[in-house]
């Protein structure tokens, strides 16, 4: 639903620039219309109980817990061995 409110509100803007003349108050009255609409989306969503609730079924195996503020560890490759650091043959063609 929402990918397809996309491409109407540039439209919707496009038509509200021509009339007001003004790309900042057209901006303005863009963002406060879409604020309103996603207040009005979530007060919906709340009173009929359809938003998702806090789980921390997903992050069982997160590290630290969930919902942790602990940093995950940070992997680090091995370092390779002085063998394989050797440089490359030199081509051919010298």
């Amino acid at each position: 639903m929402a990918g397809a409110v996309l491409p109407v509100q540039g439209a919707v803007n496009a038509e509200l620039r021509k009339d007001i003349h003004e790309p900042v108050t057209t901006a303005m009255i863009s963002f406060i219309v879409a604020t309103i609409t996603i207040a009005v989306v979530l007060l919906v969503l709340l009173a009929t109980r359809r938003t998702p609730g806090r789980s921390s079924a997903g992050c069982a195996r997160c590290p630290g817990g969930a919902g942790s503020a602990a940093p995950a560890p940070r992997r680090m490759s091995p370092r390779p061995s002085r063998s394989s650091r050797r440089s490359a043959p030199p081509p051919p063609w010298r």
